[in-house]
């Protein structure tokens, strides 16, 4: 019998096998990954937004910026496409509704680019808690910069342009800080390796 990670590991070969032939001009794998992934995008935008038109239309509205996106997005088999895929429609959620959830927001910033969490795990209470606390054990300015990041949607060449910093340094520091976040997500038993599944 499978059990959840077989399930997710199993997900994730099946989309890097799809990707590398959407990335090598396949079309059709690309209805492919729609048909996988579609039904429980949907559900999840649903649940945000209340409304079978809205959440359809952030569906489509999600594999078009994915195919858009092709020759930059990245998937392996250690992340999959659902991070990435969820990122994209709840901030699409957040701006249709013009009420994004802070929790939703941290999440945004955990789950990018380089960062592997697993988004079945931090989409629960639980693990918005931990990131929450995560976030509360960060010091003063590098709680302002993923505050600037995530939460104000602000870049990296903003962020540097407020505080008189060069981009550069700004995107060090903030992939420092998600490594930070992410590495107490694990100790609480979130993100791969944990054990905080029900």
């Amino acid at each position: 019998m499978l059990i959840m990670g077989d399930v997710v590991g199993q997900r994730r070969h099946q989309d890097a096998d799809l990707w590398s032939r959407v990335c090598s001009g396949d079309s059709r794998a690309f209805e492919d990954i729609y048909r996988a992934h579609a039904d429980a995008l949907f559900v999840f935008c649903l649940r945000r937004l209340g409304a079978f038109q809205d959440a359809e239309d952030v569906v489509a509205r999600t594999f078009e910026e994915l195919w858009k996106q092709r020759t930059r997005v990245q998937c392996d088999e250690q992340r999959g496409l659902r991070p990435w895929l969820y990122t994209v429609a709840r901030r699409q959620c957040g701006r249709l509704s013009g009420q994004p959830h802070p929790v939703e927001q941290v999440t945004d910033f955990l789950v990018g680019p380089g960062v592997d969490v697993v988004v079945e795990d931090v989409m629960n209470e639980r693990a918005a808690a931990a990131l929450l606390t995560a976030l509360s054990h960060l010091d003063d300015d590098d709680r302002t910069l993923a505050t600037s990041s995530f939460i104000e949607d602000l870049s990296s060449s903003q962020i540097g342009q407020r505080l008189g910093v060069p981009a550069s340094t700004i995107r060090s520091r903030l992939a420092r800080i998600r490594k930070q976040l992410e590495r107490e997500l694990r100790q609480a038993g979130y993100g791969p390796g944990g054990g905080a599944h029900d």
